[in-house]
């Protein structure tokens, strides 16, 4: 991560130039790999490793604003095809190799119906945007809780190079507006623009990180703006770098205090940390001044620690061994079944620096340095063989996927196969079927076996308070009124839609949904994310008020048990105050006679369905999970219809998901969940006589 820098001699009592060799830099990336590595091999352990990350982050800003800074000083420009040929010969090939090895991997260890995802995460790492990818997927509901793939960790290098298309065109820009030359007269004015263009990306970087942090964290952690300013930071202190005097003892107790707070950074930080934010300045104003402080190969400082000869191998090798360390933890944990126990997370460890040692010597040294007597037209000639072969690779794992999908799509379903929930209410013996498929939905369909709302557009993601109805009407041919009932709530309330249609479909109901992601129907403040959720107050309001207009004959809610109130302590505290949210928004509707039926929350699997059955195609039952811990994931909506006086139904559906002893992932050649709580579609529909039985009586 940067290039590689050139041998000049320390002068006078200052920090070495920017462009001087740094033994100290390559043990410093040796810090931040390492802690990359042990978080996520052994995550317990350096809780906050991530950290590393950034490390590097400052670095490269550091290492690249120098290089291009002291060419525009002795050139009087910057050449930006030379620029990215060296970016290209230092790190695609490397990143490429991994890619393809990704790949292989992927059709090795990990099942199908991830294969796709895996494909287009290939090709955004790539073509350096899988920071955007991953932002994407994590706003995108359906697919937040997708498994992590093999070049997740590309995202970090995709705001490097995103950085790198911003920096030189800002450097030219300046150069072009203020058009002065390279005499040492006019240094100090060059170095003040460069500082105070720098200075205001940073602020404006550091600012979008900390407001979209306290917003939303899964986009800070991933979008370019939140993260320039660790880069920026690196940068200016290249810049400062001839100007800083101090004394070597200075230099050595700052190098320690500034290690000691990196190290700390790793250790105290942990997932649940408001991460990055203000706190990642710790560790990047860290890292930064132990730049500006370094290379003064006192035995006093740091210097002499992160020079030393393994340490400056493990620095050398840092670029591979970031790229192969993740694969390898991906596929090794797909192979062992579960987290790496402690020798498992060693050979993990040494397997890729092994092959780290290997792709740093037989592929990232024999691309990165021009061959005599050749032009730049190599590196781009390599640039489009390199993305040829991304390519390639996705489509080798795209392909074969989709083609699955269209055979589940088109099979032909016998429907008395697949009696669903029927099987468990009517305790029926149910025979697999003597051809495929063995269950529906389909392990290739499950993640688009959803109710409508979604297709529809009618379910209201987190950012918006506004409602939007889906109206499903099945009038009556007999001229009879038709019945209205209302399904509100968050998704555990969506997925009730298919049974609610099929029962509308044979009642002549008139269906009519209100539904928002994470928000239950409760009037009081949520925590969502790690921050606070108006949205949700302000959409319940407004559902309400159409909840009276219409004057519906049921309404009928169902929601998630792990929401968290506001001002919570404890889990029971929080409970308590759900159920007291709960009833004081069902009781505008009561005052006026609304009839409401309350759906306890549908038992929770506590892994990903799917993906636990793509594993372990042969026994599926090994997915199932014990009924008490199934179901014991908090009673706020019953104890909000204990409160309710009578006014209120509770409908406790737990019988069709689960046995007496157990809560199968399969149930009449049915698959029940798309994920780890919320049911299939397929599976849905199977409950509606059920349902319509315990809810006939209050529509009636």
């Amino acid at each position: 991560m940067g290039s590689a820098p050139v041998r000049r001699p320390m002068v006078d009592g200052r920090t070495p130039s920017v462009g001087s060799f740094r033994q100290d830099i390559q043990g410093l990336r040796a810090l931040a790999v390492v802690l990359v590595l042990v978080y996520h091999v052994f995550p317990n352990m350096l809780p906050g490793g991530y950290v590393g990350v950034d490390v590097f982050f400052v670095i490269s800003g550091f290492l690249i604003s120098g290089l291009l800074i002291r060419e525009r000083e002795t050139t009087g420009t910057v050449n930006l095809l030379v620029f990215y040929e060296r970016r290209i010969r230092r790190l695609l090939p490397a990143a490429t190799l991994v890619l393809v090895f990704g790949a292989v991997g992927t059709w090795l260890f990990l099942p199908q119906i991830r294969w796709i995802d895996t494909a287009f995460q290939l090709l955004a790492s790539a073509f350096y945007v899988e920071n955007w990818y991953l932002y994407f997927q994590a706003t995108d509901y359906l697919r937040a809780d997708t498994l992590p793939g093999p070049f997740q960790h590309y995202w970090s290098l995709s705001i490097e190079e995103q950085f790198y298309v911003v920096w030189p065109l800002l450097i030219l820009l300046i150069a072009g507006i203020f058009r002065f030359g390279t005499d040492e007269r006019r240094k100090s004015v060059r170095t003040g623009l460069y500082c105070v263009t720098l200075l205001a990306l940073m602020l404006w970087s550091l600012y979008q990180s900390v407001r979209i942090t306290q917003i939303d964290q899964s986009a800070a952690y991933f979008l370019s703006q939140t993260r320039f300013w660790e880069l920026a930071l690196g940068g200016l202190a290249a810049l400062m770098v001839p100007y800083v005097r101090l004394t070597t003892l200075v230099r050595a107790i700052v190098s320690w205090l500034c290690l000691a707070a990196i190290v700390a950074s790793a250790w105290t930080y942990n997932d649940a940390s408001a991460f990055p934010g203000w706190i990642a300045l710790i560790p990047t104003c860290a890292t930064a001044l132990l730049l500006l402080v370094g290379g003064s190969r006192s035995s006093l400082s740091t210097d002499g620690l992160l020079s030393l000869t393994p340490v400056r191998y493990v620095g050398d090798i840092s670029y591979s061994l970031y790229l192969w360390h993740w694969p390898i933890v991906i596929f090794g944990t797909a192979y062992v079944g579960t987290a790496f126990n402690g020798f498992q997370g060693c050979i993990a460890i040494l397997l890729s620096t092994l092959l780290a040692a290997i792709s740093k010597h037989l592929v990232e040294d024999r691309f990165r340095h021009r061959s005599p007597g050749t032009g730049a037209w190599r590196a781009y000639a390599l640039f489009l063989v390199c993305s040829l072969l991304s390519v390639v690779a996705a489509a080798a794992l795209y392909f074969p996927a989709k083609l699955a999908q269209m055979r589940a799509a088109n099979a032909i379903i016998i429907e008395t196969d697949y009696p669903g929930a029927a099987a468990l209410v009517y305790n029926l013996e149910v025979p697999p079927p003597a051809e495929d498929p063995r269950f529906v939905p389909d392990l290739d369909l499950v993640r688009g076996d959803i109710p409508e709302v979604y297709a529809l557009g009618c379910h209201v993601p987190r950012d918006r308070a506004d409602i939007n109805p889906c109206i499903f009407e099945y009038p009556p041919t007999d001229g009879t009124t038709s019945k209205t009932v209302m399904l509100i709530g968050d998704s555990h309330a969506a997925h009730w839609l298919p049974a609610l249609r099929e029962i509308g479909a044979k009642e002549n109901w008139t269906v009519i949904t209100h539904t928002k992601s994470s928000c239950p129907f409760v009037g009081i403040p949520l925590i969502v994310a790690q921050t606070e959720y108006p949205e949700c107050q302000q959409w319940n309001e407004a559902v309400a008020e159409d909840v009276l207009a219409r004057q519906p004959d049921l309404v009928v809610t169902s929601m998630i048990t792990n929401h968290f109130a506001v001002g919570a302590r404890g889990q029971e505290d929080n409970q308590d105050r759900l159920a007291t949210g709960l009833v004081q928004t069902w009781q505008r509707l009561t005052d006026q006679g609304i009839q409401i039926a309350a759906i306890r929350g549908t038992p929770r699997m506590g892994q990903l369905v799917p993906n636990c059955i793509a594993e372990n195609p042969l026994n599926p039952e090994s997915c199932a999970i014990d009924r008490a811990t199934a179901v014991n994931h908090g009673g706020a909506v019953p104890m909000a219809v204990d409160r309710s006086n009578g006014q209120v139904s509770l409908i406790d559906m737990t019988d069709v998901f689960c046995g007496d002893s157990t809560c199968q992932p399969i149930v009449g050649n049915v698959l029940v969940y798309r994920d780890e709580s919320h049911i299939t579609k397929t599976y849905m529909k199977t409950v509606a006589p059920v349902l319509e039985d315990r809810l006939s009586r209050l529509v009636d």
